[in-house]
C-alpha cells in the first residue's frame, strides 16, 4: 500500500522466518488504520476490481506524459519506471550553468531548490543513493494540464 508502508508475504516457511528476522529489526507495527485500509483493499478482489484498475490506468498515463515530456529536454537522461511513482531523472548536463534570477545550478541539490522556487516542483537529490547527479520526482499527484 503506497505511502502506508503495510506489505504481506506468501512463501515457503524458512523463507518468511528469514523475512520476519530481518523486519523485526526495521519496523514496529502497522498502524490500526493501515491494518483496517488493507483489509478493504484485500476485499475489492483480484487485482483490487475495477476502482483499482481506473487507478492504474491514470498513473500509467501520467508516467508515460511525464517521460515523453522529460525525454524531449536536450540532455536529459531518464528511466522509464515499471512499478512506481517515481521517476530517476540525469540532470547532469545543465550543472555548472547560470540561470538569470537564481544564480549558478551548481548540482542536484541547487536544481532541486530552483525547480521548487521557480517551478514550485517539489523534487529531491539523490545523494542518499549514491547517485548524485540525479534528482528524483513524484508523478502521483501530478495532473496533466
Amino acid at each position: 500500500m503506497t505511502g502506508w508502508r503495510l506489505g504481506y508475504i506468501a512463501s515457503p516457511k524458512h523463507f518468511v522466518g528469514a523475512c520476519g528476522k530481518i523486519q523485526s529489526q526495521f519496523t514496529s507495527g502497522a498502524s490500526s488504520i493501515a491494518q483496517k485500509a488493507a483489509v478493504v483493499g484485500l476485499g475489492l478482489g483480484y487485482a483490487g476490481g475495477e476502482a483499482v484498475s481506473t487507478m492504474i490506468k491514470a498513473f500509467k498515463e501520467r508516467r508515460d506524459f511525464l517521460v515523453k515530456s522529460f525525454r524531449e529536454i536536450d540532455g536529459v537522461k531518464i528511466s522509464e519506471p515499471q512499478g512506481a511513482f517515481y521517476l530517476f531523472i540525469d540532470f547532469s548536463i545543465y550543472y555548472g550553468r547560470e540561470v538569470q534570477g537564481f544564480g549558478k545550478i551548481e548540482d542536484s541539490e541547487s536544481l532541486c531548490r530552483y525547480l521548487l522556487d521557480v517551478g514550485q516542483v517539489f523534487s529531491c537529490n539523490c545523494k542518499w543513493l549514491s547517485i548524485k547527479s540525479y534528482v528524483v520526482i513524484s508523478g502521483r499527484g501530478f495532473v496533466q494540464q
